[in-house]
């Protein structure tokens, strides 16, 4: 074996046995402020400042936020502060303990990335629903927004603004329905195009929004397969989740159709069918499956438009 590379070898050697101190995370590495926004709004503020030997920061949330599955829903729009009581270099991140006003301290661990910095709740692993989140350097004197909906969830990254084709596609879509008489073999063949045109917007991720949603949710209700239905009824339930309530009949009713499809009763009594003399029927009906109070809840009630 030559000198060199023995020297090599050793030299790899060495740093796989004593890592360089740079690949530490040094509180410089994370100092600043940082926001996580949702739909264009910081909901969470995080500043980090001092030097390691005299660490300061604090970090501000809405009151009685919390996360499950990633998405963040947000009860009271008061603003709570935690203050940053420990920070440690722990080598690929750092670890900072905030305590609340009640005494509870959370660890994060905070890597530097590309772009931003990553926060996450310390010990719990990727894909567990909590995180890691990327927060972005806050803008000049940002601070936490106090006009979130309550009831609603959000979800990292998501935007406020609303797909205008979505909604052209909709006003279609109901359009060709209040003609009379209707062209039912036109419509199929709209209909066709405008699922297609649909399913292009939620791969390419351009719906956002509740009204995005129940949107979609309507265009695939007026579909040929169960899986169009199911589909309808996925996006009806995002709806419901961004805070369109009104989406909850289209929930209902997809959900009836898809059983149909089936051949099984539909559950809430939303589909009806004309038996060729000018009569509509509901049949097959599980009628007291689900309990009359629910249904009103959802607005779930007989209804023979398509």
């Amino acid at each position: 074996m030559s000198v060199v590379l023995k020297r090599i070898l050793i030299t790899v050697l060495l740093a796989f046995l004593f890592p360089m101190e740079s690949s530490a995370t040094s509180l410089e590495d994370v100092r600043g402020t940082w926001a996580l926004h949702f739909e264009g709004k910081a909901m969470i503020v995080l500043q980090v400042s001092g030097d390691s030997a005299s660490p300061k920061g604090s970090l501000a949330q809405p009151k009685s936020m919390n996360v499950t599955n990633d998405i963040f829903v947000v009860p009271d729009n008061k603003v709570e502060h935690h203050s940053l009581v420990a920070f440690a270099n722990k080598g690929d991140f750092a670890l900072a303990s905030f305590r609340d006003s009640s005494g509870k301290t959370t660890d994060f661990e905070l890597r530097p990335k590309p772009g931003g910095l990553e926060v996450g709740l310390a010990g719990v692993p990727p894909g567990a629903g909590l995180g890691p989140w990327l927060f972005v350097a806050a803008a000049r004197g940002e601070t936490v927004a106090t006009d979130w909906q309550a009831g609603r969830s959000y979800v990292p990254g998501d935007s406020s603004k609303p797909s205008a084709e979505m909604a052209e596609l909709f006003r279609v879509d109901q359009s060709v329905r209040e003609k009379s008489p209707i062209d039912w073999s036109s419509v199929s063949a709209g209909d066709a195009s405008r699922r297609k045109r649909t399913l292009e917007l939620l791969s390419s991720g351009d719906l956002h929004t509740g009204s995005d949603y129940k949107e979609a949710a309507f265009i695939m209700q007026h579909g040929t397969t169960p899986d169009d239905y199911l589909l309808a009824h996925s996006l009806a339930l995002v709806a419901m989740a961004k805070g369109e309530s009104s989406a909850a009949w289209i929930a209902a009713a997809s959900m009836d159709r898809f059983l149909w499809s089936k051949n099984l009763p539909q559950i809430y009594g939303t589909q009806s069918k004309d038996d060729g003399a000018g009569n509509r029927f509901r049949e097959p009906y599980a009628e007291k499956l689900i309990d009359g109070h629910i249904k009103r809840q959802l607005g779930a009630v007989a209804n023979a438009r398509d």
